[in-house]
């Protein structure tokens, strides 16, 4: 049918042409001209004449029936050279960019001719100035879109020819020598129309001579649906390979659609054999769920199993599932029989639109490996360098109406170097908003001290398990499980005294409620614990035998078991800031800015109601001996503090701020700068404490940054009242006693981390040696003269392309911006303590590591992904190079790592559809292990 509405394109266009009998040439109305194929063209030598009086718009009368066939929307057609008509021949000619267009049918080409006699339209191609050829044919018909060099059609059979016809279907070119064109209409048994190729090859490379291809005799294209072809050979910049397809037949659906997935990998491993990776099926179950099944497998018993599914709906939420299941046999030197090792992943991500709900959230992502998964798949420099993984999955709803809000979690931490394991799951917590109870409704004059008190409340129940990855889906997880419930309640207020000092009082409560608690007796044994002293003479053994009356049992049992604690805290803070200015010169100002506070906090002795007593020995009297202990395990919010003598600790803290103002030379104006923040002294003593009442003073820096950003300064030190011994154990006696002196040094850290790229140095020379003015205009004045001698020299080779002089200017301007993603890291700390009869001093850790990629050209570039150097152990830090290479429709790329000995070389199509034509060579993680 589609056909048939071309047809009558032609007919009504060019027919009606036809009987007017001539055409006014829009560019002269007087001369004659000759057409090349030497046909003569007559101007009408009198003008036409408007009519002054308006036609009416056409209506349909109403006894008038017109033909189904006829067009049923606007025809628009044209050229921008002529139009002009054979009679003799019944030809009607267009020249010059001739167009013709209905609906989504679109012909374009320089040449189109209609041969009323026969029903067959023509079209072709043109020769421009320079005799290259211009305005191909083209046909779109919807999304679909050819091109050929001529093209026949009969509207009447509705069959076409095509000579050198270029195809377009998804990433994929279809290029035919010949081709036959069969409309579905002709044919009422065909369903969709139909194109038949000779010679033709099959490519993912645009280029009108491609790279490569697949090359048939017999191809049959069935448009947006399949493309099926007979015996074909693959070629390679015309050289025919070894590698023949007896047949093959490539889908050409728009869109999702189920099918097999081709393995991406063909690799031959010492170890575990020839295998495939990556081959199963894609499923396209609706528009909102698809999932992909794939498996490696190898001749020598090793596999691999993945499920990956991805969901999505518009407006409320997207996320995906992705679980691999890998199993790995492994031939030991040395040993018989081979070991298989049992990998095992699941990765799921859910992310909830913001406009979904108001009140209800859910999201996050769930990471967990078992059995070394990433170390045995992976041995890029981020996968083996990575120790932790953790998951945090969310559930919260705001509750409107009240002032609570109510969340549920699941929380995992995971090891990968030892394969421990932590989860808390579920985390249900209960939350109230801040209120104030005593607060008016209505405020009227100055508000009371006692209306700024608030009142805050949580409670948190949760379930922790801890096992390692090996046991974690056995018995003992679950019998290991810890659970909880935890409330917390506090009020507290903050007012002014005194103009300068803040005050601010606080009480708090927690209640924790515990199912399992420690019970210890003694049972009535006689143990006899022997330990052989010496041999006599005549062989015999001498023992020392101890003996024990009784044997203590220690067992955890099921109990309801709260644990009871209240605090009360008041502190005192105020602000000096101390100013000196200088009216000249850079320096114009210096701020000290100093927060001093004190605190008391109490905490009443609570210690008497969480221990009981065992006996030690069953004959009691003056054998006995009372232990005590506690009767609360580790559990799920960790081990009470039993404080037997209460606490009442008076704390103290100052904080300190320099900041400096100084003439700035870009645009002389005052700017502040930052000297150092957070340099902070503290302590603290506790009165009721019988020993120890003193703490050490802290002295603490933060982190300190330099040269915006690029350093970062970190500074710690420690001083003690008390002497210690050479274990590092506080005694009783001030250091005062010893040498005279107050304090003694304990230990100190100084932490310096520099990172930075190349693209941030750049920036701050720059900035420090000319003035940002400076740097724009010069860079404004480069560009203008790079871009004039570009264009001087694109317009004298005509194709656009800059000269010489141009590239290698270029290439002067940016040279170091390919090294602008370059970052370089180090790490240094320095650490001493006292140990008691000296101090030591030692560098624990001084490493620096390089990353970054180096786009050489727009095709070549260089990946460090780590190269590292430990200046403390001497030694590499896990390198990791590769390169990659655009070769237009393939990719080469190649990657290293040295410290396990594994690499990869790669070279195949880009496609995703010819992704199966590769080559890929490379060492695994298991043949490097395992000495293959």
């Amino acid at each position: 049918m589609r056909r048939n509405y071309i047809f009558i394109l032609f007919f009504l266009v060019f027919g009606s042409i036809y009987m007017v009998g001539q055409d006014i040439d829009s560019t002269s109305t007087q001369k004659v001209v000759v057409d090349s194929l030497g046909d003569f063209q007559l101007n009408d030598t009198i003008p036409p004449v408007q009519d002054s009086i308006p036609l009416p718009p056409f209506r349909k009368p109403a006894n008038v029936k017109f033909s189904a066939d006829a067009p049923q929307t606007e025809i628009v057609y044209g050229a921008t050279d002529k139009k002009w008509f054979d009679l003799d021949s019944n030809l009607v000619h267009l020249y010059g960019n001739a167009f013709v267009e209905y609906g989504t049918l679109k012909l374009k080409a320089g040449y189109i001719v209609f041969d009323f006699k026969n029903n067959i339209a023509t079209a072709e191609g043109v020769l421009d100035s320079a005799g290259n050829e211009a305005q191909r044919p083209t046909f779109v018909d919807g999304d679909s879109e050819f091109s050929y060099n001529k093209l026949r059609y009969n509207f009447q059979t509705q069959k076409g020819f095509v000579y050198n016809t270029y195809t377009q279907e998804g990433d994929l070119y279809v290029q035919g020598a010949q081709t036959k064109f069969v409309s579905a209409d002709s044919d009422s048994t065909m369903q969709y129309d139909q194109i038949f190729n000779k010679n033709a090859i099959i490519t993912s490379c645009n280029l009108d001579h491609p790279h490569f291809g697949i090359r048939a005799q017999k191809l049959k294209v069935v448009p947006e649906q399949l493309a099926v072809l007979g015996p074909a050979r693959l070629e390679i910049a015309d050289i025919p390979t070894p590698l023949i397809l007896p047949f093959g037949f490539f889908p050409l659906v728009q869109g999702k659609s189920s099918g097999l997935i081709f393995p991406d990998n063909y690799e031959y491993s010492p170890q575990w054999g020839f295998g495939l990776q990556n081959i199963g099926y894609y499923f396209a179950i609706n528009d909102y769920i698809d999932m992909k099944v794939t498996g490696d497998i190898y001749l020598r018993g090793s596999y691999g199993v993945g499920l990956e599914t991805s969901y999505t709906k518009r407006y409320k939420y997207r996320g995906g599932l992705n679980v691999s299941y890998a199993s790995r046999l492994n031939e030991i030197s040395g040993e018989v029989d081979p070991t298989r090792d049992n990998s095992f992943k699941i990765q799921w991500n859910h992310n909830q639109d913001a406009k979904a709900h108001p009140y209800f959230k859910i999201g996050g992502s769930v990471n967990m490996e078992f059995g070394g998964f990433t170390q045995q798949n992976n041995p890029s420099f981020a996968a083996q360098s990575r120790t932790t993984q953790r998951s945090n999955v969310n559930l919260s709803h705001s509750l409107p109406g009240t002032p609570f809000s109510a969340s549920a979690s699941f929380n995992h931490s995971q090891n990968l170097r030892t394969g421990d394991i932590t989860m808390t799951f579920p985390n249900l917590q209960l939350r109230m908003n801040q209120i104030y109870p005593f607060k008016k409704k209505k405020t009227s004059g100055k508000a009371k001290w006692y209306e700024s008190i608030t009142l805050n409340y949580s409670s948190e129940a949760k379930n922790y398990v801890k096992a390692n990855d090996s046991t974690f889906f056995t018995n003992q997880t679950l019998a290991d499980l810890e659970y909880g419930v935890k409330h917390t309640a506090s009020s507290n207020t903050s007012f002014k005294f005194l103009k300068y000092f803040n005050f601010n009082p606080s009480v708090n409560y927690n209640e924790t409620w515990y199912f399992r608690r420690n019970q210890s007796t003694l049972l009535n044994e006689l143990v006899l614990d022997s330990t052989q002293v010496e041999v006599s003479p005549d062989g015999t053994i001498i023992y020392d035998i101890d003996t024990t009356y009784g044997r203590r049992l220690d067992t955890i049992v099921t109990a309801f078991t709260p644990y009871r604690n209240f605090s009360a805290s008041a502190s005192i803070s105020t602000t000096i800031f101390g100013t000196k200015k200088f009216s000249r010169g850079k320096l114009r100002g210096l701020r000290h800015v100093i927060k001093p506070s004190i605190s008391l906090n109490y905490q009443p002795n609570n210690r008497d109601n969480y221990i009981e007593f065992v006996d030690s020995d069953y004959r009691g009297g003056i054998y006995n001996a009372v232990d005590e202990y506690s009767i609360f395990p580790s559990g799920v919010f960790g081990t009470p503090s039993l404080n037997s003598e209460g606490n009442f600790n008076m704390s103290y803290r100052f904080k300190n701020d320099v900041e400096a103002k100084y003439m700035s030379r870009q645009d002389s104006t005052l700017k502040k700068m930052k000297i150092f923040t957070n340099w902070n002294f503290s302590g603290s003593y506790n009165m009721l404490a019988d020993s120890f009442q003193l703490s050490p003073i802290a002295f603490s820096t933060g982190n300190t940054s330099f040269l915006k950003g690029i350093i970062n300064l970190g500074f710690n030190m420690r001083f003690d009242p008390y002497q210690i011994n050479d274990n590092r154990q506080r005694l009783q006696e001030f250091q005062f006693s010893k040498n005279n002196s107050p304090l003694r040094f304990d230990q100190m850290n100084l932490t310096l981390t520099t990172r930075f790229t190349v693209k941030k140095i750049r920036e701050l020379l720059a900035g420090s040696l000319k003035s940002e003015e400076e740097v724009v205009d010069e860079r404004n004045q480069e560009e203008e003269g790079g871009r004039g001698e570009g264009n001087e020299r694109g317009a004298r080779n005509g194709r656009g392309e800059r000269g010489g002089s141009a590239n290698k200017l270029e290439k002067q301007e940016t040279f170091l911006d390919l090294f602008n993603d370059f970052s370089i890291s180090h790490s240094f700390r320095y650490t001493g303590m006292d140990m008691g009869s000296r101090d030591t001093f030692f560098i624990s850790t001084n490493t620096v590591s390089l990353r970054g990629n180096v786009k050489l050209s727009e095709n070549w570039s260089i990946r460090v992904g780590n190269f590292g150097y430990d200046l403390k152990n001497k030694g590499f830090t896990y390198p990791d190079f590769g390169f990659e290479r655009n070769l237009h429709c393939w990719e080469m790329s190649f990657s290293w790592q040295p410290r396990f000995g594994t690499y990869s070389f790669f070279i195949g199509v880009s496609s995703n559809t010819l992704n199966f034509i590769k080559t890929n060579y490379n060492k695994n993680v298991g043949d490097a292990q395992f000495g293959r």
